[in-house]
């Protein structure tokens, strides 16, 4: 619909409705306000046609009043940061009222009017990015303004980060694929002994680890295979040749170690006590070879091996248990065979036959004392 005028002519309100597209008169007071409608009737929350400024004023001299109506739309815009920084915030240019018009978007995002039909644009880096450092959306960011829309970008701190590999200890390095965190999602690129750079998200990574071609008993392993990328920079991927100590029995767990180092391994002889049971070694075999006995003792059994080929260590052990004596038994206690172990009262290997002897009184002293009337095993019968 078209607008209507509206001023004061001889100190009453006029009204001048559905103002032509062509020239008309209107007399109105010297000094009295006048506007027309703005925006136009018939738009909606995200469609409008407005005059800006020029719909409303005072008239003061004979003047010509011939508003521009422009067909707009709203964007709703907003932006928001992923992985931290403080860079500036992105700046829209766009047309508003037949002109170019820039705005800074702030972190809540705004609503601007654009001309119907005009272009609209965003930075995709963020200004305070540097070479190795930035803020960067993959979003859409460029667009012509044909109807009404709602646009929110993440920018993605990242960095430029350089990756290589290299393999300690024998080998040769196979390709290798790194994978990292771009624009949010996980990606991944396949790496090699030469260097490689990579934007990523400031985010976590990891790498292909163990190597390709690796097995149970020899591998290619680094021991920085993830991590967080926190700074610009070069992550360089070690692997290391490791060969495995695969270990049964004892209590100790099977280790990998770096080709040519040297195992050095200790082991309680005693272990596992609990509840009456428990286990001693007596002996251990190094990659199935003969059998190297183990005095009976509290302490440690310690071995060494160079690992330039995988090897086992087995080591035997016998089973334990304890014989407990109550108040009554301790105190009658005239003999008891001595445990597997001198001093480890009282643990016996299983299978060990021991023999208790009680005496039948004891204690007796000014006149009174204790005579054994019975004794149980395991809480068994009266004997």
């Amino acid at each position: 619909p078209p607008p209507s005028f509206e001023s004061i002519a001889f100190g009453t309100p006029v009204l001048a409705q559905a103002v032509p597209t062509s020239p008309t008169e209107v007399w109105v007071d010297s000094g009295a306000h006048y506007s027309i409608t703005n925006p136009l009737s018939g738009g909606s929350s995200g469609e409008r046609w407005d005059a800006g400024g020029t719909a409303s004023g005072t008239i003061s001299t004979p003047t010509s009043i011939s508003p521009t109506y422009y067909h707009q739309f709203a964007h709703n815009l907003s932006y928001s940061l992923k992985g931290g920084g403080a860079p500036s915030p992105p700046i829209l240019s766009y047309v508003s009222f037949g002109s170019q018009s820039s705005f800074a978007l702030p972190p809540t995002g705004g609503t601007i009017w654009l001309d119907f039909d005009s272009p609209f644009s965003l930075p995709a880096t963020l200004s305070g990015s540097t070479l190795n450092e930035r803020w960067q959306t993959d979003g859409v960011t460029s667009g012509t303004a044909l109807r009404s829309e709602s646009l929110s970008l993440a920018y993605y701190h990242q960095y430029l980060i350089s990756v290589s590999q290299a393999v300690d200890g024998g080998g040769t390095s196979s390709p290798t694929t790194f994978s990292y965190e771009l624009f949010g999602e996980s990606t991944s690129a396949n790496t090699t002994g030469q260097q490689q750079n990579f934007w990523a998200d400031d985010g976590p990574y990891s790498v292909t680890n163990p190597l390709v071609g690796s097995t149970a008993t020899e591998r290619w392993y680094a021991r920085a295979g993830n991590g967080s990328v926190l700074a610009p920079g070069l992550i360089n991927i070690t692997y290391s040749h490791q060969f495995i100590l695969a270990v049964t029995g004892g209590n100790i767990q099977s280790q990998w170690y770096d080709s040519g180092s040297t195992a050095t391994l200790s082991s309680q002889t005693v272990f596992g006590r609990a509840s009456g049971t428990g286990f001693r070694i007596t002996s251990y075999s190094i990659d199935g070879g003969p059998a190297t006995s183990v005095n009976p003792s509290h302490g440690t059994v310690s071995i060494q091996l160079t690992m330039d080929v995988p090897h086992t260590l087995t080591f035997s052990s016998v089973m334990q248990y304890e014989v407990t004596l109550d108040s009554e038994g301790r105190s009658s206690l005239n003999f008891i065979t001595p445990p597997s172990i001198s001093g480890d009262d009282y643990w016996y290997d299983g299978g060990a036959t021991v023999k208790v002897v009680l005496n039948g009184t004891w204690g007796r002293d000014s006149g009174t004392g204790t005579r054994l009337s019975s004794y149980a095993i395991n809480g068994g019968p009266q004997n």
